[in-house]
């Protein structure tokens, strides 16, 4: 008997002990659990915060409740319509040299896709309300895309963290050399190709301009490698290489937007304008086509192109610690 009760407890015994083990492997497995939705809440949170970053790099602040952010936009406003008057006209040609959209450029890669291309959206109407003119949706949606690109290309500078020097100088050269071969392209193939096919003999008077655009878009090629090439050998601080890190993604904005306006819309939407303000083709197109609309813009871009650079750059590069402090002060405050 007595063997029999030292069984039967150490059987219950076995039994407690076992049923105790199943109960914290399943208190285990629930705390897992818990776990792993509060990493997956987590990182589902960071995630969602990252891209709502990315889009509004300014948030919580809001634009519309912020004084500095009042005064910093109103001040690109002006500064826009100011260097609008500043432009100097080609009349020949329909188009002007001007760094109008210069606040554009600050104020989008600052505030960020959204908001850039708002104030580019708002740019555009307060000029048309003031000066007036003829409305034309495809001259409209210039200044916002300029807004736009601008804030894409600032959330992404600020979304990397560390800026690896060579990786970005090697994408600033692939995006210059991409601009350089396609605008030589760009001439070549209107003057030889789609132009020849219905033009009445005035293209030929424009076969000087194709030696003469290829000639100043190498002269580019090499303005645009030496500056870069001594900027980099320059980097021996960490603000030489901040700098550097900017001159690059600037460049690339820069050209990309150049490429948009000027030289594959430019010629297109000049032409469309005249159309549907008059109802006519421009005698011009008739007899030179596009190429006439073409080779001045060239001319033009490859010299406005590296200062744009320079003092988007410069601007950009200098009021980037007084945006940074404007934003912990309305943090905090918020």
């Amino acid at each position: 008997m007595e063997w029999e009760t030292h069984s039967h407890h150490t059987k219950t015994r076995e039994s407690n002990e076992k049923e105790k083990n199943n109960n914290e492997i399943v208190l285990d497995h629930q705390d897992l659990e818990l776990c792993e939705k509060e990493i997956e809440s987590t990182y589902t949170q960071t995630k969602g915060r990252k891209i709502l970053k990315f889009f509004f790099p300014l948030w919580p602040l809001k634009i519309f409740k912020n004084v500095h952010l009042i005064t910093f936009l109103a001040s690109m406003l002006a500064l826009r319509f100011v260097l609008s008057y500043l432009s100097l006209p080609i009349r020949p040609f329909g188009f002007k040299i001007s760094f109008a959209w210069l606040p554009i450029y600050v104020a989008g890669f600052f505030l960020g896709p959204v908001a850039g291309m708002l104030f580019g959206a708002a740019c555009d109407s307060i000029g048309y309300a003031c000066n007036g003119g003829i409305w034309f949706w495809m001259y409209a949606i210039q200044e916002p895309t300029v807004g736009l690109l601008a804030g894409l290309m600032g959330s992404i500078y600020y979304l990397i963290k560390s800026h690896k020097i060579k990786v970005v100088m090697i994408f600033q050269k692939i995006i210059t050399y991409s601009f350089i071969c396609f605008t030589i392209f760009m001439v070549v193939y209107e003057y030889y190709i789609l132009n020849a096919r219905f033009a009445v003999g005035g293209i030929q008077k424009l076969n000087i301009f194709v030696p003469v655009s290829i000639a100043v878009m190498l002269i580019y090629f090499i303005v645009n490698e030496v500056q870069t090439d001594l900027l980099y050998k320059k980097i021996k601080t960490q603000r030489r290489q901040e700098y550097f890190v900017m001159y690059c993604y600037i460049s690339k904005l820069v050209i990309i937007i150049t490429t948009l306006f000027s030289f594959i819309l430019g010629p297109t939407i000049f032409v469309e304008f005249i159309r549907y303000s008059t109802g006519l083709t421009p005698s011009n197109y008739l007899r030179y086509g596009s190429m006439f609309y073409l080779v001045p813009r060239v001319l033009k871009e490859a010299v406005k192109t590296p200062i744009y650079i320079a003092l988007l750059t410069g601007i950009v590069f200098a009021i980037r610690t007084p945006m940074a402090q404007l934003y912990n002060l309305g943090f905090n405050k918020w």
